[in-house]
């Protein structure tokens, strides 16, 4: 459990949050000196970008990172200090938005040393001076206890997680699309459990990546011998303009003629991946009206996304003559502040003119960025996972609830419906099989090979999400 503890009215304000941890102090500082650790720890409601970051965490490295808040940026330069494997390291920032900043992360062994606390204790100063603290003092408390409530419950989710899916060795993994929503924090929750990350880039390719051209061929394409796993999660964006014929014709050929060639370069492999998931959506079943549908459920035929999706899943289908096992990832609404329909829907809201298109009544299958990537990690590690897998919370929402979690959660008012002529004006036939569809679509696989999901309730996904959660990290066992 943490205990966040300020003492805030002082000269040198200090804060301190101790969190139990059910992993060995051992555990703990591996998972933090992984990569990706920075990336969990990031509070999903900042808009953050890393710069450069340091291979391994020793004394002298430095993270580098930039915050953009609207139309300003702040840089940030953190040194690593009193590094000590096992016991705790130290981030001094070099340059950034405070006058001083000093965070201590400890690991202290407890009992048999089968458990240990995670100790944050922050040494910081406010620019300003005795003024600064007057103004930003109180803002600053809450802001590091509402991070460090993130963080903690972050890291006892993805410590459970871990133990959850545990192997005997680590795997190697592959991800087209890497850089995006959902394959950032695949990798990093990969990373941070010690397993290897290919990513698979569309540009001269970096360290830990492979190319890929528009040819369809690798470049570097030996570093993906012996792949445990590729997750393929490309493709141009759904709903990011309107459905032109132009357009239709790159969502179809960056999908299904991309992965049908990604498919024939892994089998010039002397080694195919065993396992090949690949991205798809609940689009496949059209407009579900009031019925909650599985993944043995009818699909349709009607429409542009329904099609698209059956030709997208039977392209990746190919991949199972490679003697992989496949995984139709049938993606919701993926609820982060960081992209997709939150990132959009969610300034009206704080704006406090928040409303939805449409009746409110169509149903909305949605799930977090964090419980996405977590079912893709299950269908990873999960042999009886195969086929068609429906990517969504258990409980679909109307788009009206939707709406009233939102501004319930951000204390905001949520003034009703917006009638939905505009849309269908401005965004045509992309409106009419996204945003004004229903359609509700039940994880029952996900369910019956014995998923966990960490959030299932709109109001709380929406607090965590944004900063608001009320109380304590949760213990997890």
């Amino acid at each position: 459990m943490s205990h966040p503890r300020a003492a805030g009215e002082s000269a040198a304000p200090t804060f301190e949050c101790i969190t139990s941890l059910p992993v060995s102090a051992d555990k703990a500082w591996n998972w933090h000196a992984r990569p990706g650790a920075f990336e969990r720890l990031s509070p999903p409601w900042r808009n953050l970008e890393i710069l450069e970051r340091p291979e391994r965490l020793e004394n002298g490295c430095r993270l580098i990172f930039r915050i953009r808040q609207g139309p300003a940026s702040i840089r940030w330069v953190a040194l690593h200090e009193d590094v000590e494997p096992g016991r705790g390291f130290t981030d001094v920032q070099e340059k950034g938005p405070f006058a001083r900043w000093r965070h201590r992360h400890g690991f202290e062994p407890e009992g048999d040393g089968s458990t240990c606390r995670l100790v944050d204790r922050i040494h910081y100063a406010l620019p300003g001076g005795i003024l600064g603290r007057a103004v930003l003092g109180g803002r600053i408390r809450e802001d590091l206890s509402a991070l460090f409530a993130h963080r903690n419950r972050v890291l006892l989710q993805d410590l459970a997680m871990h133990r959850r899916y545990a192997s005997d060795r680590p795997l190697r993994i592959a991800i087209a699309g890497a850089s995006g929503l959902i394959g950032t924090t695949l990798g990093a929750q990969l990373e941070t459990g010690g397993h290897e990350v290919v990513r698979v880039v569309r540009r001269p390719p970096g360290v830990g990546e492979v190319g890929w051209t528009s040819e369809g061929r690798w470049i570097e394409g030996q570093r993906l011998e012996d792949l445990d796993a590729f997750v393929d999660l490309a493709g141009a964006g759904i709903a990011d303009g309107r459905w032109s014929p132009s357009r239709k014709r790159l969502l179809r050929s960056s999908r299904v003629d991309r992965v049908r060639a990604v498919v024939a370069a892994l089998g010039t492999l002397d080694t195919p991946p065993k396992v090949f998931l690949c991205a798809s959506g609940v689009g496949i079943y059209g407009d579900t009206g009031h019925e909650t549908v599985s993944e043995s459920s009818p699909l349709s035929s009607e429409g542009f996304l329904a099609p698209l999706a059956r030709d997208w899943e039977a392209a990746a289908a190919e991949a199972s003559e490679l003697g992989a096992r496949v995984v139709h990832l049938r993606f919701g609404v993926v609820m982060s502040p960081r992209g997709g329909a939150l990132a959009r829907m969610a300034p009206p809201y704080l704006a406090g003119v928040g409303a939805v298109p449409g009746d409110g009544r169509q149903l909305l299958s949605w799930i977090t960025a964090d419980d996405t990537a977590g079912a893709i990690v299950h269908g990873i590690f999960t042999p009886e996972l195969e086929g068609p897998v429906n990517v969504t919370s258990p409980r679909a929402a109307p788009l009206g609830d939707v709406g009233k979690a939102l501004g319930k959660a951000l204390r905001r008012p949520h003034w009703g419906t917006l009638p939905a002529a505009g849309l269908r004006l401005a965004l045509g036939q992309m409106a009419e099989e996204t945003v004004l569809q229903s359609t509700a679509a039940a994880p029952t696989r996900l369910l019956e090979t014995g998923y966990e999901f960490r959030n299932t309730e709109l109001v709380e996904c929406f607090r965590e999400l944004y900063g608001r959660a009320v109380g304590p990290s949760p213990e997890v066992a």
